[in-house]
């Protein structure tokens, strides 16, 4: 089901980049002002937000916890893609939320390779919590999913670390 939806996002959110100007939906996503209800909306703000970084991972946390649960599942997956290390704390704490989609979001942001070494330990505690204790089997597996792969991507980067300069690539 999550992949159905993470195809059918994809899909709008290509047909949607070419009809809005780039500022628009940054702008929605500060401004609280759209409908996260709408999946034409909604792939028109992650559109506009996929590879700007941290500055649209603060956007997406700025309001997060006032946000209905519709714009928190957009915001969590926002930050999912682009939260940078300075936005790590806040991502961590947002787990608590009560919707368990946003939790299990925000289980595999947190889990993500590209952040090998960001405070490995203290993602770990998230994970290993979040895994033995979430009252949802989905963000229970996506945090057992995390563990593994952050196990995995130390594991990568140390051997990317020793590896001739043209096997680092294949590692990370």
């Amino acid at each position: 089901m999550a992949a159905l939806e993470s195809i059918w996002t994809a899909l709008l959110a290509c047909a949607a980049c070419a009809l809005v100007p780039a500022g628009a939906a940054a702008r929605d996503l500060q401004t609280r002002t759209w409908d996260a209800r709408d999946p034409a909306v909604v792939a028109r703000v992650l559109a506009a937000e996929r590879g700007a970084g941290p500055a649209a991972a603060q956007r997406a946390l700025d309001g997060f916890a006032p946000a209905s649960v519709a714009e928190r599942r957009v915001r969590a997956q926002v930050l999912r893609a682009e939260y940078g290390p300075e936005q790590l704390s806040a991502v961590l704490a947002l787990t608590a939320d009560p919707d368990a989609l946003v939790r299990a979001e925000l289980v595999r942001a947190i889990a993500r390779p590209d952040q090998a070494g960001l405070r490995n330990a203290e993602r770990a505690g998230a994970l290993t919590r979040l895994a033995d204790a979430d009252a949802d089997p989905e963000v229970r597996a996506a945090a057992r999913d995390g563990l593994a792969s952050l196990a995995a991507a130390g594991e990568l980067a140390r051997l990317a670390d020793g590896a001739p300069r043209s096997e680092r690539a294949a590692l990370l």
